[in-house]
């Protein structure tokens, strides 16, 4: 792969490479190439570096650590490519001090990279470090002024540190005073929609950005968010239908989108618990060419938005025809809590087909806190908080009877943690055979046949997953071990009530 080759001709052969299955025949004959050709002493370091980028295009950063590690031993610790990719796989490993050195190195080396400073940015926004991100983000909008997405990531950072509020006002006035900007990325999702984002200055700020950018999807969809707690919601349901319609015709071109009332109804609907892995579940799901994407992950439509209606919901899916083979569906975790939603799917989607996503559970609980605390909505201490929801509830609910009036709360982990009594309320409303229960631990183990065995219960063909780096990944250290020891005593008698329930009814 010679350095004279276009960096357009060398990104091809890249996403090529790529697309070989690991293991199979044809990749074999690659490494062993790029091995060959490695032995060569003018070559060893940039074949390493080839081999280290072709595992990190395909999310398999341990590999792509070793080798990129290797690259910089033999020769390239000048190159602020190596740096970046290195610290890009170690930051999605959750080695963050080490992807932290990396990437500030491929930074001093080349500063001109608004890639390099946005990786840096998002490394430090893992780990809740928002104050030290947002200069690299200022450093990457110097270099691109006009790059919708750094102004998106400035978003995050200021919802991080001063709420979505101020931070959607300071986006939409950014927006607004840049109509040069790329199509504006905002990515509304649960975090916007509620009650308090709703003013009427902001929907007409919306409605100017709209006016500045009639085809961006992002600018009908936020509009269409902001008018759900309007006077009259129903007013959105047209910008949801032309952001679904806009994604739709970008892919398969003008004029191929069917009507939204006779459009497929979606699916599938992924629940569970926060923290359990339904980011990377529904990632992998949208990776076979059968399943097409939501315009959001978390829609939320079965427990906080039901009142909007079926047609809000279903233009957040894309415009397939009845007959199109593929499918689509959604990841709403807070389905599965909502007291209401288990009878309102049965009412009017009885068809939809329900997969819930499980994680040990004192894992969760705590990787649950960290987020919050990274996002500045978590003061307490672990300890105090276990000290005292231990203190009001001495065992773990087993029956939905136990259970106390605040256990679905946002910031109560440990409670989210007793699932079996609303799994056995969900078998109340639905046969058992529209569920599928998945545990994180075999998605982390063995992707692909957990993902095989997710399609055939959507009635889909096999299809082989290389695994992208798992979403949302945090930076934390381990809890105390005396902590870990009575959360699972305090676990003990739900999860064996739990494993023999799951034998029983999903064997």
């Amino acid at each position: 792969m010679n350095s004279a080759l276009t960096r357009d001709t060398q990104q091809y052969i890249y996403d090529r490479v790529q697309q070989l299955r690991a293991g199979s025949a044809p990749d074999t004959l690659l490494f062993w190439a790029i091995r060959g050709l490695g032995s060569l002493r003018p070559l060893r370091a940039r074949m390493r570096h080839i081999g280290g980028r072709i595992h990190y295009i395909r999310g398999d950063h341990a590999e792509a650590e070793r080798w990129l590690l290797a690259a910089l031993a033999a020769g390239r610790q000048d190159k602020a490519s190596t740096h970046n990719y290195l610290g890009r796989s170690q930051c999605l490993l959750g080695k963050f001090a080490d992807a932290e050195k990396h990437l500030q190195t491929a930074i001093d080396i080349y500063p001109k990279n608004d890639g390099y400073c946005l990786h840096m940015a998002d490394t430090l926004r893992r780990q809740g470090k928002h104050v030290e991100e947002e200069p690299y983000l200022r450093q990457a909008l110097k270099l691109r002024p006009n790059s919708a997405w750094t102004h998106f990531c400035l978003f995050q950072n200021a919802r991080a540190r001063h709420g979505v509020e101020q931070a959607l006002d300071e986006w939409l006035d950014s927006a607004l005073a840049n109509p040069a900007m790329e199509d504006p990325v905002i990515h509304p999702d649960w975090w916007l929609v509620h009650r308090s984002a709703y003013t009427a200055e902001r929907v007409e700020k919306a409605r100017a950005l709209l006016a500045q950018h009639p085809d961006a999807p992002d600018c009908h969809l936020l509009l269409a968010y902001l008018l759900r707690y309007s006077e009259h919601p129903a007013d959105g349901v047209p910008h949801l239908q032309a952001a679904s319609r806009r994604q739709w015709e970008l892919v398969h071109g003008p004029g191929t989108a069917t009507d939204f009332k006779t459009a497929k109804a979606p699916v599938f609907l992924v629940m569970g618990v926060a923290k359990s892995g339904s980011s990377s579940l529904y990632q992998y799901l949208c990776m076979h060419p059968l399943i097409c994407r939501a315009m959001a992950k978390e829609i939320n439509y079965w427990s906080d938005h039901h009142a909007a209606g079926p047609d809000w919901y279903q233009a957040f899916f894309p415009p397939l025809p009845p007959g199109a083979r593929q499918i689509s569906g959604e990841a709403s975790i807070k389905t599965f809590w909502d007291p209401q939603a288990p009878e309102r799917i049965a009412r009017e989607a009885p068809d939809l087909k329900l997969i819930l996503i499980l994680r040990e559970p004192v894992a969760r609980a705590y990787s649950d806190y960290n987020m919050n605390l990274r996002l500045g909505l978590e003061a307490r201490a672990w300890q105090d908080y276990v000290d005292e929801e231990l203190a009001q509830s001495p065992r773990c609910p087993v029956d939905e009877e136990e259970l106390p009036e605040h256990f679905a709360q946002d910031r109560n982990y440990l409670m989210k943690g007793a699932v079996l009594p609303i799994l056995q309320r969900w078998l109340r409303h639905h046969d058992k055979r529209k569920i599928l229960v998945v545990q994180n631990s075999d998605l982390g183990k063995d992707t692909t046949a957990t993902m095989n065995r997710i399609f055939h219960f959507l009635g889909l063909p096999d299809h082989d997953i290389v695994a992208p780096p798992r979403m949302n990944v945090g930076g934390y250290g381990k809890q105390p071990e005396i902590l870990q020891r009575r959360l699972e005593n305090w676990y003990a008698p739900h999860q064996q009530a739990l494993q023999a329930f799951l034998a029983r009814e999903f064997p």
